[in-house]
């Protein structure tokens, strides 16, 4: 007979299965991960989404300073300790510099509801150019008529325009 153990701790940590076999005295460990879509990954994941949103569209108002330092930590991935490095600076100072920029760019997305905006619109120009691709489609299969695949063509155009 076996006894399992299961450990718990906060939502972003593994959670480990120890299995105890009595008579061999053996302790065995079975690590269980949290898919990426739970809890605590997810909330790192959407944490970093949300920032590279905020810095795609707001990062050229920030200083020539804080874009290096946003960029070299979100997008190239590097430590608060390397940036420093290559910075000779604290690491404190690299993750003020960084504070300083989420937060304004945090402050104007409040005022202005750029990103919430194109969030809301974002899957309706998806279903509209795709309502125009099933439109070609048939068009190509059954009609063959010009001026509906030039229509077609020129709503894609349109809702390409719109998203960039």
């Amino acid at each position: 007979m076996s006894r399992e153990i299961i450990f718990k701790f906060f939502p972003a940590a593994p959670v480990f299965l120890l299995t105890f076999v009595p008579k061999s005295c053996k302790l065995f460990k079975v690590v269980k991960f949290l898919r990426f879509t739970e809890k605590g990954a997810a909330r790192l994941k959407n944490q970093t989404y949300r920032m590279t949103m905020l810095f795609d569209f707001y990062g050229e108002l920030l200083t020539e300073r804080q874009k290096e330092f946003f960029d070299l930590y979100y997008n190239e991935d590097l430590s608060l300790a390397e940036i420093a490095e290559n910075a000779g600076i604290t690491r404190q100072g690299v993750r003020d510099v960084i504070v300083r920029a989420e937060s304004a760019m945090q402050e104007i997305e409040d005022k202005t509801g750029i990103i919430k905006r194109f969030e809301k619109r974002r899957p309706h120009l998806e279903a509209i150019s795709a309502a125009a691709e099933e439109i070609k489609t048939i068009n190509l299969r059954r009609h063959e008529d010009a001026q509906l695949a030039e229509l077609a063509e020129r709503i894609l155009t349109e809702s390409a325009a719109l998203e960039d």
